[in-house]
This record gives C-alpha cells, structure tokens and sequence, in this order.
C-alpha cells in the first residue's frame, strides 16, 4: 500500500521489481489496518483479465475502483479518486486551465486523465490503449521518454 509520500508499505513476499521507495515490509494483518489511498495487489502469472475477474468478484460494492495496467498487478483505490481529480484539484488550485496540462503516462490509469488535458504523453512501454488515447507518444522508460516529453515542451 502507499502511505503518502514516504513510500509502498508491503509484505515480506511483495517483489519490489520496480523502481520505488519501500518501507520496512509488516505482516498482512498490520497492512489491513492502517488506511490508504491506493492498495497495490500482484498475483505474478495472471493476465490482466484474469486479475480484473477477480477483483469485480471480490470487490464489486465495497465502494472501490480498480485498474489492472500490467501482467498481475492491480491498484485499489477509493471511487471517484484517481490521477484525473487529483490533477484537477492542484490545475484548480493553481488556476490552471485543464487545456494547459501536459499529463505523462504508461498504464490504463492514466486514461482518464488522458482523455481529460490538452497534451497526453504515452510512454513507449504503454499498452495500444494508452499509447492510441495519448496526443503524443515517447521512448520507453529505459529510453528516458519522460525527460524527452519534458525537454520537446520545456526545453
């Protein structure tokens, strides 16, 4: 689970194959008691499909809201919170225009917010559906895509 800007609280047999900040691993039944904005669950073999049924099985009105983005990994978070009103919120903030944010992305999570500011970026490793919603698409990770978008905009 992520706990705000320090980093991913996760079990002891939660792979850590992606560039984070962990936290000291704790037990599940620590992980369950302590609140969250987005809950992070892998089940490493399974196809996104297979995790979604899954998660519409388990899930379905508990009030949550789902994305499986990649092979095995699902993000639980609270409905109606997602990258696009958390993006809204600091445009709104800072007066904004949602036509002036440039917004980059690689995973099916992103397609809200995607669909919602005046330049999208896909990252080179996005699935078809991100990389077809985004106005613009870059290198991969490995290939520093982002800084590439960033540098083409802001020099």
């Amino acid at each position: 689970m992520e706990e705000g800007l320090a980093g991913f609280r996760t079990t002891t047999g939660f792979r850590r194959d992606f560039p984070s900040r962990f936290l000291e691993p704790v037990p599940l039944s620590e992980l369950v008691t302590r609140p969250t904005s987005r809950l992070v669950c892998r089940a490493d073999g399974h196809a996104p499909a297979t995790v979604l049924g899954t998660a519409a099985r388990l899930l379905t009105g508990t009030g949550g809201e789902w994305t499986s983005q990649r092979d095995c990994w699902l993000d639980v978070g609270p409905a109606g919170v997602s990258k696009a009103t958390g993006v809204a919120v600091v445009a709104d903030a800072l007066g904004v225009p949602f036509a002036d944010v440039l917004a980059i992305g690689d995973g099916d999570n992103d397609l809200e917010l995607f669909r919602r500011v005046g330049r999208s970026v896909a990252m080179g490793q996005a699935s078809c559906a991100v990389r077809a919603t985004a106005t613009y698409v870059t290198g991969s990770v490995h290939d520093d895509g982002a800084a590439a978008a960033l540098n083409r905009w802001f020099g």
